[in-house]
């Protein structure tokens, strides 16, 4: 039984370094990449053990990554006017994988977001007429 768990004990101890190693890449690149970074934070509720990251450009785009201790990297460009994230993907992404040699594999993309066509458009006059 003591084997056990101290195989376990190891596994733990390698999962949280490389995370931490996975943390700094993360952070690195995205000051690299021009985004104001918050600290990360260690969020443990039920079942998650997660660390968020949170950067914001002058602009008001933000960037958020949760790297879990299960290696899962999880990542959101938000607040981006119409398909301006694409490019902020393009830098941070590539660079982690490259300059960090972190392979983030079985990729998906839940929600992409097309050109914000409608925000330039006029409103339109109600039908109703004032007396």
């Amino acid at each position: 039984m003591l084997p056990a768990l101290m195989a376990e004990v190891d596994s733990c101890c390698i999962d949280e370094s490389v995370r931490r190693e996975m943390v700094r890449a993360v952070v690195n690149t995205m000051v690299d990449a021009g985004f104001q970074v918050d600290g990360p934070r260690l969020i443990r509720d039920g079942d998650t053990d997660e660390v968020l990251i949170r950067g914001r450009k002058p602009a008001g785009s933000q960037a958020e990554f949760r790297i879990g201790l299960n290696r899962e990297v999880v990542y959101k460009f938000d607040r981006y006017r119409g398909s301006e994230c694409k490019a902020d993907i393009d830098q941070v992404i590539p660079a982690i994988q490259s300059v960090y040699g972190i392979n983030l594999s079985d990729e998906r993309v839940l929600w992409r977001n097309p050109d914000d066509r409608s925000c330039d458009a006029v409103p339109q006059p109600t039908k109703r007429r004032s007396r």
